[in-house]
Order: structure tokens, then C-alpha cells, then sequence
């Protein structure tokens, strides 16, 4: 991946920002305009010249429209396009399919380390705890008397 491409996947959460923009400031300007339009027919009792105003209106302002709202749809967010980008490069790398295998392994041998550690470990605590009551006995005794 090159830093280029690292920069636009960085910018596409702006692009995004500003689609959206574009569509609220098209959407007030539209209304905007109808309303002033609106009064100069209402008041000139042009209602079929106004509806066909209308209809042409749409007709030049639907595209522009179209642009922002389909930037906005089509345009994969910063995280989604990371993950476009480097999931496949992840799951088709032989190395990293290694990894659990190798990790299995690993941790078959350190379970059966521990096994053999606790065996033995286990009767050394064991002495270990009696021998600690045993003074803790003698030490209440040499007290009690």
C-alpha cells in the first residue's frame, strides 16, 4: 500500500462530511428558490406555467442531487476501507495461517510442562503446608505455656 493511497483511504471520512454537506445546502437553496418562484406565480395566477417551472426544475436539479447523495452512499468509510485493504493481504498470508497451528503446539507443550510441574510442585506444597502448621502449632504452644 503506498502512502498515497494510505492519504485518500484517510480523506474519505471528510468526503463523506462533505457529501452530506452538499446535499443540505442543495436541499435549503432548492427551497429557497421554490418559495421566491412560488410567490412570483402565485400572485401572476400562473399555476400551469408554474407547474411546468416546476418540472423543469426538477428535471436540472435532480442530478445535481444525485451527485453528493451517491458519493455519499458509495464511498466506504475510513475503517471500511482499511479493511478492504488489508483483510485480504491478512488472510491470504501463508505465514500468519501457520500461526495457530504453531500456537497449538506451543501451547500443548507448556500445558504438559505444567502437568508435570504441578505433580510434583503439588506434594512439595503439601510438605511445605504441613511443616508450616506443625511451627505454627509449636510457636501457640511455647506461647501457651
Amino acid at each position: 500500500m503506498t502512502g498515497w493511497e494510505i492519504y485518500w483511504i484517510t480523506r474519505l471520512d471528510g468526503i463523506r462530511i462533505l457529501a452530506g454537506v452538499s446535499i443540505i445546502v442543495i436541499f435549503a437553496i432548492s427551497v429557497i428558490y421554490m418559495i421566491f418562484k412560488d410567490d412570483e406565480y402565485r400572485y401572476g395566477k400562473k399555476e400551469k406555467e408554474y407547474t411546468a417551472f416546476l418540472w423543469k426544475y426538477l428535471k436540472k436539479i435532480l442530478p445535481v442531487f444525485m451527485i453528493p447523495i451517491l458519493l455519499l452512499v458509495l464511498t466506504p468509510t475510513t475503517k471500511e476501507m482499511f479493511a478492504i485493504k488489508i483483510l485480504p493481504k491478512i488472510i491470504n498470508n501463508e505465514k500468519l495461517q501457520e500461526l495457530p497451528e504453531l500456537g497449538l503446539d506451543y501451547m500443548k507443550q507448556w500445558l504438559k510442562e505444567q502437568a508435570k510441574e504441578l505433580e510434583d510442585g503439588e506434594l512439595q506444597e503439601l510438605d511445605f503446608i504441613q511443616q508450616w502448621t506443625d511451627a505454627k502449632l509449636e510457636l501457640k504452644d511455647k506461647k501457651g505455656e
